[in-house]
């Protein structure tokens, strides 16, 4: 196995597992849902996803059908590791609901708007990887599962 199949592998096999945790240990309880979830995805997807692009860039583009641009995969790889250890010092210093929601929502945002990329590299360039395919769809999962901690935690009871 490649290593960037390595790194999808790891980061679909680390959210899953980290979503499963993260609902076990909030135990219905939407605000320590969010608290553990926003550690885990952020960790594992950020956190793998700067390593691989500061140190294995080049064959992460190539895996996607796309050129290399060392520059701009080290910044890319350096702010998704800036999530990464914003979210960890987040989680371990306790900084509270409204700091894990901010993270987490940035880091979804920054998601959503990698996602729109792919979908558009689909059909702009007729580059139809099983990465570029599979990116909006694994997108929209993650939505769904912070849906609920996020609104059960933020939106007020009417």
């Amino acid at each position: 196995m490649n290593t960037p199949k390595i790194f999808e592998w790891s980061r679909i096999i680390g959210i899953s597992a980290g979503i499963f945790f993260a609902y076990q240990a909030g135990n219905g309880d939407a605000k320590t849902t969010l608290h553990f979830l926003s550690f885990f995805i952020i960790v594992v997807m950020a956190g793998l996803t700067g390593i691989e692009g500061l140190f294995f860039g080049k064959a992460s583009a190539e895996s996607m059908g796309r050129k290399s641009d060392p520059q701009y995969q080290k910044q890319s790889g350096g702010a998704n590791l800036a999530f990464a250890i914003t979210a960890l010092l987040v989680f371990l210093f306790n900084w509270g609901l409204y700091a894990d929601a901010t993270i987490l929502i940035a880091t979804l945002i920054f998601f959503v708007i990698s996602a729109i990329v792919h979908t558009w590299d689909i059909f702009a360039t007729k580059n139809r990887s099983v990465k570029n395919a599979l990116r909006p769809l694994l997108t929209l999962a993650l939505l769904a599962a912070c849906a609920w901690p996020l609104l059960g935690s933020l939106v007020p009871d009417h």
